[in-house]
């Protein structure tokens, strides 16, 4: 019965990673063209800066960090897929908790560090 639940669980994770996975890859090219909303305000605009940042808790201080740290995410979930592929079911659940805890300290770490 655990171990059903084991590989329902790794499905699940699998399916949100695609999911993740598909939108993060058609942002990345929207933001990479976008203008910052304080040079030209509308619908195709980012809030970059700090300003935002404090209002809204946007993790991004510029355009800079927000591509690279997609690009992490990227790059992390593409090698996650590829690895739980190979894995025999009820392990490959070790290789989505290990992405997600990389996924969280990116997200932290990547804007102090750029």
């Amino acid at each position: 019965m655990l171990g059903r639940a084991l590989i329902a669980l790794e499905w699940v994770l699998a399916v949100l990673f695609v999911l993740f996975l598909l939108v993060l890859a058609l942002e990345l090219p929207a933001a990479w063209n976008a203008q910052t909303c304080s040079i030209q305000p509308g619908p195709n605009c980012y809030y970059w800066g700090p300003g935002w940042a404090a209002e809204y808790g946007w993790h991004y201080a510029n355009k800079r960090v927000y591509l690279i740290s997609g690009v992490f995410s990227l790059a992390v979930m593409v090698a996650t897929l590829a690895t739980a592929f190979w894995l025999r079911p009820g392990r490959r659940i070790a290789v989505f908790a290990g992405a997600i805890a990389l996924l969280h300290a990116g997200d932290h770490l990547l804007p102090h560090v750029l």
